[in-house]
């Protein structure tokens, strides 16, 4: 096989099976790309990650010396740190996102001009402050759940 037919074979498939392959990487794009456009994704998403967050703090209240040893294991610290603070991030970042998107939006008026929609979207400041306090609140989250677990365990 020349290398000219393995790349045809790369880029084109070599048969009904790659072509398969292809068709379900479509499939699995499409879906992803079609929760960009579902007004209420933004909101199944911060609903998971608030089921998510209730159930780690059912586990805090009812099943507190389970969850320090796992917690306060020397392997398993830098792992919950992060999903900790991830979550609180997620929940905030996603939950000032849907505040700023659906409760507060700003509509243009008539002074403000024709390209008025497009300037409020390239508002940059809005975007660092959306950041920033998603950070404050994956901090917030983190020291939250030690205190918890320090005070039931």
């Amino acid at each position: 096989m020349s290398i000219r037919d393995s790349i045809r074979d790369e880029l084109y498939g070599d048969g009904p099976e790659a072509e398969l392959k292809s068709e379900r990487q479509a499939a699995a794009y499409e879906n992803l790309l079609d929760d960009d456009e579902d007004p209420w994704a933004a909101t199944k998403e911060l609903l998971i990650y608030a089921i998510v967050e209730a159930g780690i703090l059912g586990l805090i209240f009812f099943a507190p010396h389970w969850v320090a040893g796992f917690a306060y294991e020397v392997r398993a610290m830098p792992y919950i740190i992060v999903m900790i603070f991830a979550l609180g991030f997620l929940i905030s970042f996603r939950s000032i996102k849907l505040l700023r998107t659906r409760v507060f939006k700003k509509d243009p008026t008539e002074e403000d001009g024709i390209a008025a929609a497009y300037t409020r979207d390239i508002d940059r400041e809005n975007r660092f402050n959306n950041w920033l306090l998603g950070a404050a609140g994956g901090l917030v989250n983190l020291i939250g759940f030690f205190l918890l677990l320090a005070l039931f365990a």
